[in-house]
């Protein structure tokens, strides 16, 4: 009688829902042929539409960058004991090609070769020790990027020997440089200066001497590799900055170049843009040492700045360390701004204490890691004035993660990687709890079944069954 009942409710539903549809249907229906704003009126464009014979879309399609096929060439001079890698990918059309980036054993080498270049020489070459190279086409469009197969090989023993030190300027404000028609200009006040140096980890210096006195340093990476934002916003003028590479093993070691440069204001470019082709915006060689006499930098003032540890985690504190080298007896209490930078070169924490400017004294400071931000590498900055000349030094950081567990063989999990393995750990513990479940189970229904069963001795124990 239930089951009747049921089935009935279901047909009327049923009935009740084919209605409502049939009359919106209808509704729509009749909408569209008589009222001129609906339907009609997509359909006649339809018509017109499907009614031409031909159309002609006429489109600058740009062209994905070619991938390169490099070539390597290593030359070995006995006489100055000096080496040298020559990459070529001159067999490429470069269609589509705005610029090219080159890697070494997977750290930046170079960037911001302009499309038209199809060889790289590399001078910063040491002995016995393998090379990987990868040159990566960035296409004009930006995510058109494709990357060359693989270039290994490894240097010789026996060509050993300092090569002649050497600095250039590839990149300014994210554009190669050799693409700029004049003077070198950026309407942004912070332009990054990217570059490469046959040193590794060297000192890289930039001094700048007109309304924007500024003497700042970086490091660059064990390929020679830098990048250098400015720890303030420049002035609007035309200057040149002077950019040096030292030797961190020898102070003596270093070259120079400079370049044409000018911060400019929105719409001031179009009514200078002719004298500025007068001008040449491409790195300039100067005679060695020339950028560190020209700046106007104190010569009596030098600082040192590091970090007292090796390793940094994620919440804990940064042991800095400022020692000035004052040849003057003249004594200064001066503001210093401590920043932690990421990549990017935003500030993520600020620290500023008043330092006492005195030859040879040591001034530490601690600094917190924040807790939030991701294991990686990072910059340390210093920034503070000093007879009038804006300072600035960084050095780098690398941020580990903090360790949610430590096994008694001495590693450490972290908690990304405990996450990361988070899937395969659920589905082992509930791969195990499934089979507890149904052994559970299947030991319950095997006793249920027991206790089912007759047999002569349970009836035997009833007294079904008696002896004769």
């Amino acid at each position: 009688m239930k089951q009747y009942q049921k089935r009935r409710i279901t047909r009327r539903f049923l009935r009740l829902y084919i209605r409502i549809a049939l009359v919106l249907v209808g509704v729509f229906g009749l909408t569209g042929l008589f009222h001129p704003g609906f339907m009609i009126y997509g359909m006649r464009h339809l018509s017109q539409v499907l009614a031409i014979d031909s159309m002609t879309v006429s489109a600058l399609v740009l062209p994905p960058p070619v991938t390169p096929v490099v070539t390597s060439d290593l030359t070995c001079n006995p006489l100055n004991l000096s080496m040298a890698l020559k990459l070529d990918w001159s067999g490429d059309t470069g269609g589509g090609t705005f610029s090219y980036d080159i890697t070494r054993n997977g750290l930046p080498l170079v960037s911001g070769l302009v499309g038209t270049t199809t060889t790289y020489t590399d001078t910063a070459l040491t002995i016995a020790t393998p090379y990987t190279y990868v040159v990566k086409a960035n296409g004009p469009m930006g995510p058109g990027v494709v990357d060359s197969a693989p270039v290994t090989l490894t240097t010789p023993y026996n060509c050993d020997g300092l090569t002649q030190p050497t600095v250039s300027i590839t990149t300014f404000r994210n554009r190669p440089i050799d693409s700029f028609e004049g003077i070198a200009f950026s309407y942004s006040r912070r332009p990054k200066l990217i570059g490469t140096s046959n040193i590794p980890y060297a000192r890289i210096v930039v001094d700048i001497n007109t309304e924007t006195k500024l003497h700042s340093e970086t490091v660059a990476n064990i390929n020679g590799y830098w990048e250098w934002l400015p720890p303030k916003r420049l002035e609007f003028e035309r200057s040149n900055m002077y950019i040096t590479a030292i030797d961190p093993l020898n102070e003596n070691r270093y070259a120079t170049t400079s370049l044409r440069y000018q911060i400019i204001r929105s719409g001031e470019f179009e009514k200078q843009k002719d004298d500025d082709k007068k001008l040449t915006g491409s790195p300039q060689s100067v005679p060695s040492g020339e950028g560190l006499v020209l700046a106007a930098v104190a010569k009596d003032f030098s600082f040192d700045f590091s970090i007292n540890q090796e390793v940094v985690r994620q919440g804990e504190n940064i042991n800095l360390s400022l020692v000035p080298h004052v040849s003057s007896k003249e004594e200064q209490n001066i503001p210093v701004e401590f920043q932690l930078l990421d990549p990017s070169g935003v500030a993520l924490s600020t620290l500023t204490r008043n330092v006492f400017f005195r030859d040879g004294e040591v001034f530490e400071a601690n600094m917190k890691a924040p807790l939030y931000i991701k294991p990686g590498k990072y910059a340390l900055q210093t920034t503070f004035i000093y007879n009038g000349v804006r300072y600035s030094k960084s050095v780098p950081l690398d941020i580990k993660a903090l360790p949610l567990l430590t096994l008694s063989s001495g590693r450490e999990i972290t908690y990304d990687e405990f996450m990361w393995n988070f899937g395969w750990i659920a589905f082992v513990l509930l791969t195990t709890l499934v089979l507890w479940l149904f052994f559970v189970f299947y030991e319950y229904w095997l006793y249920l079944r027991g206790r089912g069963h007759v047999d002569e001795f349970k009836v035997a124990r009833l007294g079904y069954f008696s002896r004769l």
